[in-house]
């Protein structure tokens, strides 16, 4: 649980998580540490230990339709202005978290970010009715400041 406050999501697998940690709820649980080798990171087990942390929380898991309007919030707040993909990445998993929602995989991250940043956009320079992407501007920004 406390892996969940911290970073906002589950751990992918147990090398995700601190040794010190393990060694320290396996005293207080009275098991060996070796013993989280043997749970199931896949399965209805830790779908229902995950779905029990979420509630617990007040979290619901993302939809289809939550990572639609984060892409559309992305393309059109924060990819026009912001150049650093780390900072996007991590603004997108702060929105998702201050919404109570649990963020999707990496991959669904990953899939976000790259429709947010390939989103046609408008920007001030550009001639009225003309958009272009903002990974193309971005781009285009790099070249100018590279010559």
């Amino acid at each position: 649980m406390k892996f969940f406050d911290l970073e906002g999501r589950f751990p992918a697998n147990a090398g995700e998580l601190p040794q010190a940690a393990i060694d320290y709820v396996a005293r207080l649980v009275k098991v060996p540490a070796a013993e989280l080798g043997r749970y199931g990171w896949l399965g209805r087990t830790i779908e229902y230990h995950r779905a029990q942390i979420r509630a617990e929380r007040g979290f619901r898991e993302a939809t289809g339709d939550d990572e639609r309007q984060m892409a559309d919030w992305l393309a059109g707040e924060l990819c026009p202005v912001e150049l650093d993909d780390k900072r996007l990445r991590d603004d997108l998993l702060a929105r998702f978290r201050g919404q109570r929602i649990e963020p999707p995989r990496r991959s669904r991250v990953e899939r976000i970010l790259n429709s947010a940043q390939d989103a046609p956009t408008s920007s001030a320079s550009s001639p009225p009715g003309s958009s272009s992407s903002c990974r193309r501007r971005r781009s285009s920004a790099s070249a100018r400041i590279a010559s």
